[in-house]
Formats: C-alpha cells, structure tokens, sequence
C-alpha cells in the first residue's frame, strides 16, 4: 500500500533531479513519464537506482510495431488451427456418412441400407439429410471466417 506521504517523498525527489518535466504519479496507472537532457550526472541509471522506498523504477520500453505486429500473426495463426482442427473433426463423420456408408459397403450391408433409407424430409435419404447438416455447420460456423 502506497501512502501519499511517498507519493509526495518521491515527487520532491524527482522535482529536485532538474528533469524537464515529469507527470505525477497517479493512483489507476502507478506510472510516471520524465524528459529531461542526459548528461554525465543526469542519466537513466542515476534517475532509477535513486528512487526513495517502497517504489521501484523500471526503464519501460514502449512496444514495437514489429513485436505488436507478430504478437497479432501468432493470434491469427492459433485461431487459424483452431478452426482447421474443428473442420477436420467434421471431416471423420462426414467421410464416413458420404463415402463409407454411401459407396465402399456392400448394397446388403446395414448401415448402407440406413444411409440410403428415406429421411426425415421428403425423398431425401438419412445420408444426405446429415451430410446437409454437418456441411452447414462448417460452412456457417468455420467457414465463415475464411470467407470474410
């Protein structure tokens, strides 16, 4: 817990430095910015190892737009994989439904005879009835990523 009593010793030991200016320390950032001139007795290393307790004083170093910059790509990247590795999961029931269960099994085979049964709606069988919903998920909830 900062008291104003330090605010105020920290203040004075930074209006007595001869900076150009400096923001006071305020309570929602716990940040000061200086500017001063550096010389032999003014520099970055006797402003920082002189700040009085309980503060201490770090050199920050504002973010490049190279580093923002890759920290944005590698978020793309993640959330690239996430949405392929989501599309290759609807891929497994869908190579099931449309190719196994649709063509390589035998016309006798029960879950051949399944898939090719009339669905729900219509004419339609069971097969392409599910493959229209699984193609719709992807196309409306992964898909739609790719195509904005």
């Amino acid at each position: 817990m900062v008291l104003s009593e330090d605010v105020d010793l920290l203040h004075k030991y930074l209006g007595g430095l001869g900076l150009l200016d400096f923001t006071l320390l305020t309570s929602p950032t716990h940040r000061s910015t200086l500017r001063y001139i550096p010389n032999h007795t003014l520099n970055i290393r006797a402003i920082l190892s002189g700040v009085p307790r309980p503060f201490t004083a770090t050199f920050h170093r504002r973010p490049s737009m190279y580093s923002r910059s890759r920290k944005i790509q590698r978020q793309e990247a993640k959330k690239t994989l996430r949405l392929f590795l989501a599309s290759t999961v609807f891929t497994i029931p869908t190579f099931v439904i449309g190719v196994v269960g649709m063509l390589l099994l035998p016309q006798s085979h029960p879950f051949r005879e399944w898939c090719e049964g009339t669905g729900w709606w219509g004419g339609a069988s069971r097969a392409v009835i599910l493959l229209w919903v699984l193609a719709t998920l992807v196309q409306l909830g992964i898909a739609r990523y790719f195509t904005t």
